[in-house]
């Protein structure tokens, strides 16, 4: 009887394992069905060149507002503004645009995020260092446009495929692609632009062509993207 004692409490503690690992082999991290759905994969594909380009450039802007124009914070800010007012009223309608277009609404907005940096390239590649502020609030709102098409859509598309089941840990595997690519993109686009800054502006127009690259990335992946849903 002290022998039968002293087996309860492992077995206890062995079916407790099995019961919270869901099985003889324990419950994976990330189960390969979520990352075998075609929407997931091709998805990712896409998410990730998205979110290191948008980091990339986040972080190159705050660099050349501040230091070569002698911005300050708040007026780095608030160049962004018709940036971010495009994105925020693009997005609003992206539900009508995908119902149009279809998967096409990133494969534009890839090719309208791509044209804006080429744009913004050449304006500083042709105007450095007396660039036009209006040019650049132009040039902003237009790729503003192209991001608005691609982000919210993709979290779409990426998610079409995935059980309810599984809907969770899906979003979680695409939140922490999106953010550990956008941290790549700001060490990238650094990198980049520190290590060819000495020659005026020709850092941060290879960080702008780079990061066009980037954008057809996105167009070429996305024509493997489902519909969004």
């Amino acid at each position: 009887m002290g022998a039968a004692r002293g087996v309860r409490p492992r077995r206890g503690r062995a079916g407790r394992r099995r019961a919270a690992g869901g099985g003889r082999g324990g419950s994976p991290l990330l189960p390969p069905a979520v990352l075998a759905e075609h929407s997931m994969r091709t998805g990712l594909l896409s998410m990730i060149p998205f979110s290191i380009g948008f980091g990339a450039f986040m972080f190159v802007y705050a660099l050349v507002a501040q230091r070569d124009f002698g911005l300050g914070p708040l007026a780095s800010g608030l160049v962004l503004a018709p940036f971010a007012s495009a994105f925020f009223v693009v997005s609003l309608l992206t539900p009508k645009i995908a119902a149009r277009i279809g998967k096409r609404i990133v494969t534009l907005g890839a090719l309208v995020q791509g044209t804006g940096l080429l744009l913004m390239a050449l304006l500083l590649g042709l105007t450095w260092p007396d660039v036009p502020v209006v040019g650049v609030l132009l040039v902003l709102a237009f790729t503003g446009v192209g991001q608005a098409l691609i982000g919210p859509t993709l979290f779409r598309m990426i998610l079409a495929d995935v059980p309810p089941s599984a809907a969770g840990m899906g979003s979680g595997v695409v939140v922490t692609s999106q953010q550990a690519a956008t941290a790549l993109g700001a060490t990238v686009g650094g990198t980049v632009f520190l290590a060819l800054d000495s020659t005026g502006a020709f850092g941060a127009i290879a960080v702008l062509v780079l990061l066009a690259l980037f954008s057809l990335t996105v167009i070429l992946v996305s024509l493997r993207l489902p519909a969004p849903r």
